[in-house]
């Protein structure tokens, strides 16, 4: 299992250099964020010893699952959320995660705010967007995020980082570039005015997108988060299945 998961690994990392390089970019600037929902914990804890150490879930029983894995072997690491989160989930993803990427409701910011303040934590977010005509996405319309940033502009327990996109199911590379090309130009938007900027952690509009078929075109679109699955863990997994959010 280590020299398939060390394997995969140097190739995801030799991908993310060379698709920096290209644009001028210090391939470290970039974070990689080990989706794990596929794989058990014995494989996320391996991936883990090899020094990676974002890995992200997108469902709250798998991450509790795995969290308390993690905490058995003594093993820190850094969880992301990245799936759809319902409200009344959100304390429990507040206690565990580091970063959430996927808050697509006023209210869920509100949620989670609340909940951090009660567990004493800060929670890194990003607000997710919907660019693509996919039913099954959730996320701000484009015309909506303005009320997802005034309402983070009351919070307390939350540190704003940036935006995150979901390209369609069945994009190709091409219908990818595009949606990605959205999100970084309205990340641009945002942080060219000073008014929303501000409520960003550092005056930086981050982005969360690209995953296992199409994260080498988010760096080239000028991606700062990377959520790869199945990439991490090629064969090691029993099949090849819908890699939705990862």
């Amino acid at each position: 299992m280590k020299a398939t998961l060390q394997h995969n690994q140097q190739r995801i990392a030799a991908k993310i250099t060379a698709a920096a390089k290209t644009m001028g970019r210090n391939p470290n600037e970039l974070t990689a964020v080990a989706i794990t929902k596929y794989v058990d914990a014995s494989s996320a804890l391996e991936l883990a010893s090899l020094g990676q150490l974002d890995l992200g879930e997108n469902r709250h029983d798998k991450l509790e699952a795995k969290a308390a894995a993690f905490r058995a072997a003594k093993i820190k690491v850094r969880w992301h959320f990245v799936g759809h989160l319902q409200r009344n989930k959100a304390r429990r993803v507040a206690k565990i995660a580091h970063v959430i990427h996927s808050v697509d409701t006023p209210r869920l910011i509100d949620t989670l705010d609340r909940a951090a303040a009660e567990e004493h934590r800060r929670l890194k977010i990003f607000l997710e967007v919907r660019l693509t005509d996919d039913t099954g996405k959730h996320g701000f319309t484009p015309e909506d995020l303005y009320k997802g940033i005034e309402v983070l502009r009351t919070a307390r327990n939350l540190d704003p980082l940036g935006l995150m996109c979901m390209s369609g199911t069945n994009s190709d590379s091409e219908a990818s570039t595009e949606t990605f090309a959205k999100l970084k130009a309205i990340a641009a938007e945002l942080q060219s005015d000073p008014y929303m900027s501000s409520i960003f952690t550092g005056g930086k509009v981050l982005t969360s997108m690209g995953m296992s078929g199409d994260f080498e075109e988010a760096i080239l679109e000028g991606a700062d988060y990377l959520r790869i699955g199945s990439s991490f863990f090629t064969g090691l997994m029993p099949g090849p299945k819908s890699e939705a959010s990862a």
